[in-house]
């Protein structure tokens, strides 16, 4: 199990551990991210509402309401491919983040299935986005 993934299940047990920081940080750990674009996440952080990359937050209740990592794709203009930045399977690590009401994870190389507790288990998310990724099986109904 990676270090990072050991000091947050530590880090758990304390009530004083932000649970945006601790759902995207879970989440982080969960999939591949090749070129580092998340390295502005970091675990020791108090708040991800501080120049995490993707990440908005309320300005009123200093909560995630916004992640968008769509559109992380590097283009190489040598062999004309396209590659894409995210990979890995979509888990529900990111229903921690209580305030959530967008969710654009399109335009990676996130596949598997999508599971069907995952808009039960964030209740307060409005707007998903997960286009253009490698997904099988049915989407759940909201």
């Amino acid at each position: 199990m990676p270090k990072a993934v050991d000091n947050l299940q530590a880090k758990s047990l304390s009530p004083s551990l932000n649970d945006d920081v601790l759902g995207l940080i879970l989440f982080k750990a969960d999939i591949q991210d090749p070129e580092g674009k998340l390295s502005s996440w970091n675990e020791d952080d108090d708040s991800p509402c501080n120049n995490w990359i993707g990440v908005q937050c309320n300005p009123r209740s200093n909560r995630v309401f916004d992640l968008v990592l769509d559109g992380f794709v590097a283009i190489s203009t040598e062999a004309l491919t396209c590659e894409k930045k995210f990979t890995g399977n979509l888990t529900l690590s990111f229903s921690q983040l209580s305030n959530l009401r967008v969710h654009d994870l399109s335009e990676n190389g996130f596949l598997g299935s999508i599971s069907s507790d995952l808009f039960s288990q964030c209740r307060s998310l409005r707007s998903i986005s997960l286009a253009k990724n490698k997904f099988s099986g049915p989407v759940p109904e909201s």
